[in-house]
């Protein structure tokens, strides 16, 4: 029979497999796209084999025993008044201990001051937002300024050119008549939706009308004064001045967003500073670590039997696992290749240490 750890090297070594070394496949770039296709292969050889010995009988009813232990263990840590003792006191020593870390930095001038500084800051911030909303405000105001100026109307009027419109249709005859063809085959698919004939008829139409607007002079004109209009309103000084501010205004909130963070830095390592220097912190962390080892010695206490029969029912569970891929040839097999990368992948960390040592370390 299989050893265990062979049994690991297929089941347990899943999610090396998945992942691997990150660091080692970084620095061996050459090698890494060959064995992140092996990874897959076997990932997915493995989690096909798990799927269908899952199903053996013997291994079903093995898992069932896992299930029936780790229930037993949830219920006794849920229903033993002892750990249940124990988790209050351990949840009360916690708060006292948040507590006069509070109090400590609370108390402290220097997080005082920086509190001081910070809230100053957050309000400085809002005012900024506030300066930045209204800056946009005047910037869009002075842009519609800019382009309803009266020697600016002969481009909004051309630019206004609307390929539907009757004024459109009115000045360019082709168009007119492509649009005409364009209702016709609408009116058409519309009555007889289902049938293809009218629909490709309606998408003929189509084209050759948007063939039509893209040859008309007017759609052309209109094209070239939207272009001259826009141009003019981004040239425009006082559109240009404000559009000088908005950005002054967004590197300011972007500086003081930056000042933000370092002053939240500074009040939490002031407070840490504080907490670490403080007597009843001190006090208040050897209790919460006192609870904290009782809480755990309690549970090791308390559930002895449930966690002993919880391991059981494990190994049970592994070596009948491990009995049926013995059993079985593709399983023997997978075992050997997985092996085999497991073997690639520490020499490859090794490789790689050696790259990353200091020249002054590296083996002569």
């Amino acid at each position: 029979m299989l050893r265990i750890r062979a049994l690991a090297a297929c089941i347990v070594f899943a999610a090396g497999v998945a992942g691997g070394d990150d660091s080692a496949e970084r620095a061996g770039r050459p090698q890494q796209a060959t064995r992140r296709e092996e990874r897959s292969q076997l990932s997915r050889k493995l989690a096909d084999l798990r799927a269908r010995l899952a199903e053996e009988p013997r291994v079903k009813e093995a898992e069932a025993a896992v299930l029936r232990t780790e229930k037993a263990f949830d219920e006794k840590l849920a229903r033993d008044p002892a750990v249940a003792d124990a988790t209050r006191a351990e949840q009360a020593a916690r708060k006292e201990a948040a507590t006069a870390e509070q109090a400590a930095a609370d108390a402290h001038p220097r997080v005082q001051e920086h509190r001081r500084a910070l809230a100053a800051a957050q309000a400085r911030a809002a005012d900024l937002e506030l300066q930045r909303r209204l800056e946009e405000i005047k910037a869009e105001h002075l842009r519609r300024e800019a382009r309803d100026k009266p020697e600016l109307g002969d481009l909004r009027s051309r630019a206004g050119f609307h390929p539907h419109s009757k004024e459109a249709i009115a000045a360019d005859p082709r168009l007119a008549t492509a649009r005409k063809a364009l209702d016709a085959a609408n009116a058409a698919l519309d009555a007889k939706i289902k049938e293809m004939p009218e629909y490709n008829a309606r998408e003929q139409a189509r084209k050759a009308f948007e063939a039509a607007l893209a040859a008309s002079q007017p759609a052309k004109d209109a094209a070239a004064a939207r272009r001259a209009l826009d141009e003019k309103v981004v040239a425009d000084e006082r559109v240009v001045a404000q559009a000088a501010k908005v950005k002054a205004v967004g590197e300011a909130q972007a500086a003081h967003r930056k000042t933000i963070e370092d002053l939240q830095k500074k009040v939490r390592d002031a407070a840490g500073a504080a907490a670490a220097k403080d007597p009843q912190v001190t006090e208040a962390g050897k209790a919460l670590a006192a609870a904290r080892d009782h809480l755990r010695k309690t549970v090791e206490e308390r559930t002895a039997a449930e966690r002993n029969a919880r391991e059981a029912a494990r190994s049970a569970w592994r070596e009948k696992l491990e009995a049926v891929i013995a059993e079985n040839p593709e399983g023997k097999a997978l075992m050997t290749e997985i092996r085999g990368l497991e073997e690639r992948l520490r020499q490859l960390r090794d490789q790689m240490g050696e790259l990353r040592r200091p020249v002054s370390q590296a083996k002569p």
